[in-house]
């Protein structure tokens, strides 16, 4: 997805609703959920859940109660982000895509609040089922904060979906600017 492609996707909504002055509780953060039926994404509010160790009772980590938007905890996986294959750089915190277990599976739904954005190429994913995608502050092996996503983090999302699984990176870059309109790039 370009820049302006989706800084027009976001913005608006963004503005109007999930500035941190509208934040619903202080326990709450933001996040993007990807529905299924749906055209387009949309930033939400998300319920933060502490944890605690069962043996000392110590605060262990925190994570999104995601139950409303994907269902039970036990039928969901995720994907850590902490690089951004296009940009070829360290994202300052860790992205986590949360999807249903089954996401894969030929009779899901597609995803068209993602497949609508993203240059899809022959062997390229087509997303199925609901998403939801949250950021974790720093790069620790296991992060314990939750921490707002923002646009430039809607961006990565969007770069890694549109990478996932495709091994020539040279190859998507170029069909994405032609899809903008855009010449191909010269060495």
């Amino acid at each position: 997805m370009e820049d302006w492609n989706c800084h027009i996707l976001v913005c608006k909504s963004y503005k109007e609703s999930f500035s941190s002055d509208r934040r619903p509780t202080p326990e709450s953060c933001r996040g993007i959920y990807f529905p299924e039926g749906e055209p387009e994404p949309r930033f939400v509010w998300l319920d933060i859940v502490p944890h605690f160790n069962d043996y000392d009772g110590e605060f262990h980590y925190e994570r999104p109660d995601l139950e409303d938007f994907l269902g039970e905890d036990l039928y969901q996986d995720q994907r850590y982000i902490a690089w951004n294959m296009l940009l070829d750089r360290e994202l300052e915190n860790t992205i986590v895509l949360k999807m249903k277990t089954d996401y894969l599976r030929a009779e899901s739904t597609q995803t068209q609040s993602i497949n609508n954005h993203v240059v899809v190429r022959n062997g390229t994913q087509v997303w199925k089922g609901p998403y939801v995608a949250f950021r974790l502050k720093g790069h620790a092996p296991d992060p314990t904060h939750c921490d707002d996503i923002d646009t430039t983090d809607f961006k990565t999302v969007f770069d890694y979906f549109s990478v996932f699984g495709d091994d020539d990176i040279e190859l998507y870059k170029e069909a994405r600017r032609k899809k903008a309109g855009k010449a191909p790039a010269r060495d």
